[in-house]
């Protein structure tokens, strides 16, 4: 602000710092506030907290445009050239290419501000080399055909790595399993099968290349891990769970479930009163194996003796919950079953059973959804929102069912994943039908 002087002449008084003027109207005796517009920054002015345009990041932009320019010249001084990469592979319609170790390089300089929370000890973490020598790169791959659209992820291990892997996926299934699968098929399934017992037995190994650091010793890894592998008995916890995993979901059931409100009386005292309310759940299992001798057994009459299960006849409830109706648990020999439904078991026999088997063979991960069976049994069940199952219906029109597979085998120390999206219709590219039937839902 500018000092006054007494001079003849009238002056006005400037400001530079005054975010705003107050006028006093005559109007209600209120005065009205106008505020300034901000002074663009002119490269001149001095850095100042009201300031609306900061110097740094005057400065922080133009190093970007200046980072963006070089960028845009490197690619066009010598004529275009598209990147390229021997890993991309030609045969996808859309083919991409990760090199794991420069990711995780960029992934650790990114993180170097919260790493220093540890205080140093970060330097006893995995670094982004040792992750590097065990995964090489992922590629991702699309397709596009009349008929299906495909995604494979294909993950190349490092050759110490890739036998590990190979070891794991490759798993005998427990055939008790399959007479716990549904005589028809499903609405929806998932199953996979790992050797549990060779994870276990390549677990500590793995850890003590993994978390290879200069400040540790090769004394030390070694005493780490015949800790763990005293303490982890493979034989035995492998025993616990095999490997062997499958979830099924059948369709829907309407049931009676109590549910809780709460309400206040004259006196503003709060009330729970409990309602029988009628609702549609989704029937479903889960099976899984363990070969351990005691005890799955003795979790049951745990479970017994804290009444958290009741026995009746060859298999157990649960207590307490209800939400999705009486769940049971069933053990017969090496197969445990939790559902809440009883109908679908079929002792070995049906045709699913078959093709599951013919599917399991050679994957050691496989699952199913039917869409246009499964929206065709969620509208039935009056838990669908009406505007929306017209447009469930149409997608179920159009596609038939979702798969997804991984292969036990690896080829080139490569482990794919698949999935694919398959279509009723093959009279044209899976990307046009797919174009169509959004524009066809998005125009009603």
């Amino acid at each position: 602000m500018q000092d006054s002087v007494a001079v003849d002449e009238v002056y006005e008084e400037t400001t530079t710092e005054e975010p705003s003027i107050i006028i006093d109207a005559p109007i209600n005796d209120a005065p009205i506030v106008v505020e300034e517009a901000p002074v663009p920054y002119n490269g001149e002015q001095e850095y100042t907290e009201s300031a609306p345009y900061t110097i740094q990041e005057a400065t922080f932009n133009l190093e970007q445009t200046e980072k963006l320019n070089q960028i845009i010249k490197s690619l066009f001084e010598n004529g275009f050239t598209a990147p390229s990469s021997e890993k991309i592979n030609a045969n996808a319609d859309i083919s991409s290419w990760i090199n794991y170790s420069a990711a995780m390089k960029s992934l650790y300089s990114m993180s170097n501000y919260p790493m220093a929370i540890f205080g140093g000890y970060d330097k006893f973490l995995p670094t982004q080399k040792s992750f590097g020598n065990f995964i090489k790169g992922i590629n991702l791959d699309f397709y596009f055909d009349n008929n299906n659209a495909r995604v494979e992820e294909v993950v190349e291990y490092s050759p110490e790595l890739a036998e590990v892997v190979s070891k794991v996926t490759n798993r005998k299934i427990n055939k008790n399993v399959f007479n716990y699968f549904p005589a028809q098929k499903p609405l929806g399934y998932m199953s996979y099968h790992l050797n549990t017992k060779a994870a276990l037995e390549n677990f500590p190994s793995l850890m003590a290349d993994i978390f290879q650091s200069p400040k540790l010793v090769k004394e030390d890894i070694a005493v780490v891990t015949d800790l763990i592998s005293t303490i982890v008995d493979e034989e035995a916890a492998a025993t616990l769970f095999d490997g062997d995993l499958s979830a099924f979901l059948y369709g829907f059931k309407e049931i009676e479930v109590m549910t809780k409100s709460y309400e206040y009386d004259e006196n503003y005292e709060e009330k729970v009163i409990d309602k029988k309310t009628k609702k549609s759940v989704p029937l479903f299992s889960v099976i899984f194996t363990s070969t351990h001798p005691t005890f799955a057994d003795k979790l049951m009459q745990l479970g017994v003796r804290k009444k958290v299960l009741v026995q009746k006849d060859n298999y157990y409830v649960v207590t307490g919950t209800k939400e999705y109706g009486d769940i049971f648990i069933k053990k017969d020999k090496d197969v445990i079953v939790i559902a809440n439904t009883l109908d679908y078991f079929n002792a070995g026999n049906g045709t699913f059973s078959g093709e599951a088997k013919k599917d399991l063979k050679k994957n050691y991960m496989f699952g199913k959804l039917n869409m246009a069976e499964l929206i065709n049994a969620f509208g039935k069940s009056g838990e669908a929102n009406p505007s929306d199952l017209g447009k469930f219906s149409k997608f179920s029109e159009q596609f038939s069912d979702i798969t997804f597979e991984s292969p036990k085998k690896l080829i080139n120390n490569k482990l794919v994943f698949g999935f694919k999206l398959n279509s009723l219709k093959s009279d044209k590219n899976i990307i046009l039908q797919t174009l169509d039937l959004t524009q066809e839902l998005t125009s009603k």
